[in-house]
Parts: C-alpha cells; structure tokens; sequence
C-alpha cells in the first residue's frame, strides 16, 4: 500500500511539472539592434563655425568658449531660450493703447532667454506693439561655453515640450503667453534641427541656442563667435606685416578716406585682427582683418586668402611666407638650371660616345681612310652604296637605268645634292 501511494504521489508531481512547462506563453524576443557611435570631426581653429554635412559633426565644438558681440538694443540676435518659462512684467505704453492680446494682461510668459519686453508704434490707430527679445545688456558682450550638441529627435522633443508648456498656460489670467519659440525670428516658430546648450560663464545659466544647421538663408542665426578661432587667427596674423600681391593692379577703397586707391604689387601692410560693425551697426562674426600701410591707408577684408595666386585677384601674403616662396622658387630655379645643365653634359657625353663608337665601327669596316670619311658624314668617288648610305643617309629619291654597259643609279638629297653610281660605285657626286 505505501508502495502504491509513492508511485501515484510521483505519478502526480510528474504530471504537474509537465503541465507548468507546457503552458503557452506569449510574447516576443527582443533583438538587440547593433548602434554604431560615429566619431565627430575634430575642431579645426582655423575656421570659425561652418555648416556641417552631418548634424554628428556638431559636436566638435562641444566644450568650446564662444563669444556674443555687443548686440543693437532692439537688433537682430541669436534664437536663445531658456529651459523652464520665464515670466516678466508688461511694459504698457505711456500713450496709445496696445495691440488686443495684451489687452488686460500686466506679464509675459516666454521661454526667451533673458527677456525683455520692449513697445515700438505700430502707427496703426495709435496701437502699440508689444515685443519680446533676449536683453542685449545682459546676453551680448558675455563669453558662454558649449556644453553640447543636440540633434536628431531631442530638438523637435524640447520644442513640442516647451510649445505645450505655453500652450497649456494661454488661459492663465493676467498674463500673455509668448509662443515665439523658434529660430526663424517669428511667432510660433518651428522645431529647430540643431540646439547647442550654451553655459553663461558669468552667472551659470544655461541657455538653448536654436539653430537650423546654418544654412545660408539663414545666416543671422550666427551671431557668435568661436573663441578659439579669434585667438588662433589673433596669434596667426595681428601685428604681422604682409605683402600686397596684385597681379591685375586692381583698386581697393581706402577706409579712412573712403576712397579708391592703388595698391602696389610688393607694398608692405601691418594687419589688426578684430570684430567691426557693419553698416546697419551690428557686429560682423566673420572677423576683419585690417591693414594699414605707412601712408596712413586702410583697406579691410572679412577673409584673408594668404594664397599667393593670381586667381585671387588682390590679396596679401605674410611677409615671412613670401620670402620663404620667393626663396624656395629661388631654389627651384637654380636647382631647374643644374639639372637642365647636368642633361647637356651628359647628352653631349653620350653623343661623344655614340660617335666614337660609330667611327670605330666605320674604321674596323671599311679601313683607316674611308672609315673616317664616313664617319664624319662625308664621301667620295669610289665608295660603294652601302659605305654612301652610312655616311649620307637614305636618299629620298633614287632612279635606276640599265643598259648594255650596266646600270646607273641617281640617289637624290633634296633639290641640288645628288650621287651618281655606275654599277654600284660613285662616279659622281652634286652638291
């Protein structure tokens, strides 16, 4: 009996385990997806920021200082937003009245960094418009530092986060919600491709530099300046003097006067490396490179070709590299007329030889007398056709006439020289 309860205690927990296992269970297996890390290009201090072919390729300049010139009170500037919303006072018009949605409202919310809320005359009616941008007193003339770079769908995420932020907060009383939250510079906005987060290196804020991967139309989105660009084309080329190459004698405008001048081929420049304004005021983040010569003449690039080619047109060159290329075509061309000198001598060398060689074959052959005839390009009567065809050359013409006596042959060079054999010798001979 303890027997048979054994077996069928087994018999029970064999077929339990077999029912647990044999249970169907859903689901799916995950498949872990090879990611590839691609390595950004290093930054090259050469060059100021550039657009990039990959938006991966933005991060080389991550950790980079950048700076932001001076700024026009109400100008252009750079897309700047902050990560939580800001909220400011209204800046109500003396006179006038303001445009509707700021009608009963006493503060702004917006995302824009370090705002400020500014009134201009719409002219319309007597309206005023209410307008919100970063503050150039507290944004421009800083130094930031990148501390990274973000691209793919992290952009468009912020964006929609931020833009539902606002969006949720429109009804709050007392207060205008700004939407403006893109990088082309008008309400609404739309998601940017690339954000740079900037660190103010005053104060530590952090700040979201909207961009749209530079692209020409663009291209008041680039307000700042790479640090280390300035300083490397400071050390390249500030103080330096430079040689005016100007193959075509083109003309330059004198900035101090205003007025046209020549430039000589060969003057010498001093260069100054800095940021200037442009004519609506604004700083220019492409660097200018100023050059004065003794005459109190100013003449200002915003590139430098240090290329000495005449495709360039008017360009300078530094002092230093022209000398260096003007003394290494010195070398060339004494190294050019060595080697064209070695090529004669050993040209007339080897046709020494060759006419050695061939008066000894003509010697050897033909004896002391006729073979140095022949040799030396010459003939006379008695010699045979083979010894004249050595010494002249293949005519270009020959007749034959046979008779009774033999045969005649006229081997003609050109208009007036002339052999004439009989039966195979010279017999005479027209030069």
């Amino acid at each position: 009996m303890k027997i048979k309860l054994i077996f069928l205690l087994g018999l029970l927990l064999l077929i339990t385990f077999s029912a647990i296992n044999a249970q169907v269970t859903l689901g799916k297996i995950e498949t872990k997806k090879d990611t590839i890390a691609l390595k950004p290009l290093p930054y090259d201090s050469s060059k100021n920021f550039e657009k990039q072919s990959q938006l991966i390729d933005y991060k080389q300049y991550i950790g980079l200082k950048v700076y932001l010139p001076p700024l026009l009170e109400h100008g252009g500037r750079p897309s700047l937003f902050t990560k939580s919303p800001n909220i400011i006072s209204i800046n109500k018009p003396s006179t006038g009245s303001m445009n509707d949605d700021y009608t009963g409202k006493n503060k702004i919310m917006t995302f824009i960094y370090k705002p400020l809320n500014y009134v201009i005359d719409q002219g319309i009616n007597g309206r005023q418009k209410q307008c919100v941008i970063s503050d150039s007193a507290k944004v421009g003339d800083k130094y930031y530092t990148i501390i990274d770079a973000l691209y793919g769908e992290i952009p468009n995420k912020i964006w929609h986060e931020m833009y539902s932020i606002l969006w949720d907060k429109r009804n709050t009383p007392d207060v205008y919600v700004n939407v403006h939250i893109g990088p082309d510079g008008l309400n609404g906005g739309y998601p940017p491709e690339l954000i740079f987060v900037l660190r103010n290196d005053i104060d530590g804020d952090t700040a979201y530099w909207f961009n749209t991967n530079f692209y020409e139309n663009y291209g008041y989105q680039r307000h700042f300046v790479l640090v280390p660009y300035f300083v490397k084309q400071k050390q390249l080329y500030d103080g330096k003097t430079f040689v005016a190459i100007n193959p075509d004698n083109q003309t330059a405008i004198d900035e101090s006067t205003n007025t046209e001048i020549n430039v000589k081929s060969l003057s010498k420049w001093k260069c100054e490396v800095m940021l200037l304004k442009n004519k609506n005021g604004e700083y220019n983040p492409d660097l200018s490179y100023i050059f004065k010569n003794n005459n109190n003449q100013t003449i200002v690039l915003n590139t430098l070709e240090t290329d000495e080619s005449s495709e360039f047109g008017l360009h300078f060159v530094l002092e230093d590299v022209y000398l260096a290329q003007e003394k290494e075509k010195q070398m060339q061309k004494v190294q050019l007329e060595a080697k064209r000198k070695k090529e004669y001598q050993e040209k007339i060398q080897k046709e020494n030889y060759e006419k050695q060689q061939h008066l000894q074959y003509c010697i050897d052959k033909y004896g002391q007398s006729k073979g140095e005839l022949i040799a030396q390009g010459n003939v006379t009567i008695g010699m045979t056709k083979e010894m004249c065809e050595i010494a002249w050359g293949k005519p270009w013409d020959i007749k034959k006439v046979t008779d009774n006596n033999g045969t005649l042959e006229y081997w003609h060079y050109g208009w007036d020289k002339s052999l004439h054999f009989e039966n195979g010798v010279l017999v005479r001979f027209e030069e």
